[in-house]
């Protein structure tokens, strides 16, 4: 008895593996960009009050929005980022705006199919 299995149902099955995988890659950038700017942190006073850090994490947001492509890679490293800020007294204040900046900036720049449509040149 020869069994085939059709065409149609592999590829099926590999789109919803792709996505899972990007599902949970996303959650492996958040988890790690969170532990890279909790952990793996200076942090510096300014004058006048105001508290920055010198930290990695930012660098995970990238490389995760280079591998996963936008979309996954600017949420998952947006909600790392956000993370980090709410669970740090200092930086609960900036947490929307961490979220908000990180995800429009990674899934703007690092997304193949965004904004194509604004950067045809003229036929003259």
């Amino acid at each position: 008895m020869d069994y085939e299995i059709p065409r149609s149902g592999i590829m099926e099955v590999n789109m919803k593996n792709e996505k899972l995988l990007k599902l949970v890659l996303t959650g492996v950038f958040a988890a790690l960009s969170y532990v890279v700017f909790t952990f793996l942190q200076i942090k510096l006073t300014l004058p006048g009050g105001d508290a920055t850090s010198i930290h990695l994490g930012n660098a995970i947001c990238v490389l995760g929005a280079l591998l996963l492509g936008g979309l996954y890679g600017g949420l998952g490293g947006a909600l790392g980022m956000t993370a980090g800020d709410l669970f740090d007294p200092v930086y609960v204040v900036y947490a929307p705006k961490t979220f908000i900046a990180l995800y429009r900036t990674d899934h703007r720049h690092y997304c193949p199919s965004y904004g194509t449509h604004q950067h045809r040149t003229r036929q003259r």
